[in-house]
C-alpha cells in the first residue's frame, strides 16, 4: 500500500507473489526487514516508468526444522544499472546515473538506499545481491534467516539409535 500511489504515478504495475509454504508465524527483525524491503522497493517504483515491479518471497529449503531462510526478490522493469556501476550500487552515496555533480542527479536521494539495505542485511545475518542490465531492469535478492516458534516446528522422523560396536 505504501508504494501504491508511487507506482501509479510512474504508470507501473506491482505485482506480489508469496510462497504458500512460509510459515504464518516467523521469529526475526520485523523493523530491519521493513527497511530493507522500503529500501529496495521504493528504488524500484523510483527508477521503473511505464513498467513491471515483481515482489517474490519464497521459502529456501531448510536443513533444520527450527530456522528458515527466505528470499525475498524485488524485480523490475526500469532503466537497469550499468555494468560499470554494479559493484559500487552498495557504496554509499552512489547512484548508477551519478554524475560528478550531485546537483545534476536525474532522480533524488543521496545514495544511501542500497548501503542501508546492505548493512541491514549483514546486521541480521542475511546476504543481498544484485542482477542488472542497462535498459532492462534490475532484480535485487535478499535471503534472510528466520526462527520458527517451537509450537510450529515440525516433527522430525526419529533416527534408530546406531548400535554400539563396543564388546563388553
Amino acid at each position: 500500500d505504501i508504494f501504491k500511489q508511487t507506482a501509479e504515478q510512474n504508470q507501473n504495475n506491482l505485482h506480489i507473489s508469496l510462497d504458500e509454504n512460509i510459515p504464518h508465524t516467523l521469529i526475526g527483525d520485523s523493523t530491519r526487514l521493513n527497511q530493507i524491503l522500503f529500501n529496495i522497493v521504493g528504488n524500484a517504483c523510483k527508477y521503473t516508468h511505464n513498467g513491471q515491479i515483481y515482489i517474490y518471497t519464497s521459502l529456501l529449503p531448510a536443513t533444520r526444522t527450527d530456522n528458515c531462510n527466505l528470499l525475498f526478490c524485488v524485480e523490475d522493469t526500469g532503466k537497469g544499472i550499468p555494468e560499470d556501476k554494479i559493484d559500487q550500487i552498495f557504496e554509499s552515496f552512489t547512484q548508477a546515473n551519478d554524475s560528478s555533480s550531485p546537483y545534476t542527479r536525474e532522480y533524488e536521494g543521496a545514495g544511501l538506499g542500497l548501503p542501508l539495505v546492505k548493512r541491514l542485511v549483514h546486521l541480521i545475518h542475511g546476504n543481498a545481491s544484485i542482477s542488472s542490465q542497462e535498459s532492462e531492469g534490475t532484480c535485487i535478492y535478499v535471503k534472510l534467516p528466520f526462527r520458527i516458534p517451537q509450537s510450529r516446528q515440525m516433527p522430525t522422523e526419529l533416527q534408530p539409535e546406531e548400535q554400539s560396536s563396543h564388546a563388553y
